[in-house]
């Protein structure tokens, strides 16, 4: 019988995962209402604290509670954060929250192994749409 591993994301990403060092920070920018929150949080977060004991998440569109059970938010006032860095083994990662982009350097593998899990990680919202034309009329002359 094989171990179902459906809500756990793979061994080599959970190796990968566990050689981080020191906790690791998740800034969240997705209000409470929006959808996608719930998706991530059941997804994704659920794995990483399953993955890493020391997650921290930071939830700044809103007030949430994070890992430590305290209520966080943004504390730059609505303004986004400066990029950060984070070197796991030869793999330097730098996320910007800016602009929404995470720049990889390191080994051709660890790259591949990072873009695996961004593509898990990161699903596009069902989207809808509206098309609508609005016109007035006049009759007379």
């Amino acid at each position: 019988m094989s171990e179902n591993r459906r809500n756990s994301f793979s061994r080599v990403d959970e190796a990968a995962l566990r050689e981080i060092g020191r906790p690791l920070r998740v800034t969240v920018y997705l209000a409470p209402e929006d959808p996608r929150l719930t998706d991530f949080e059941q997804n994704i977060l659920r794995k990483l604290r399953r993955t890493l004991p020391h997650l921290e998440v930071d939830y700044s569109a809103g007030s949430r509670t994070g890992s430590s059970g305290s209520r966080t938010g943004n504390s730059s006032g609505g303004q986004f954060e400066a990029p950060q860095a984070q070197t796991v083994g030869k793999t330097l990662l730098i996320s910007d929250p800016r602009t929404n982009s995470l720049i990889v350097s390191g080994p051709p593998d660890s790259i591949q192994r990072v873009s695996d899990l961004v593509r898990e990680m990161d699903r596009r919202p069902d989207q809808v749409h509206i098309n609508a034309v609005i016109a007035q009329m006049a009759i007379g002359d």
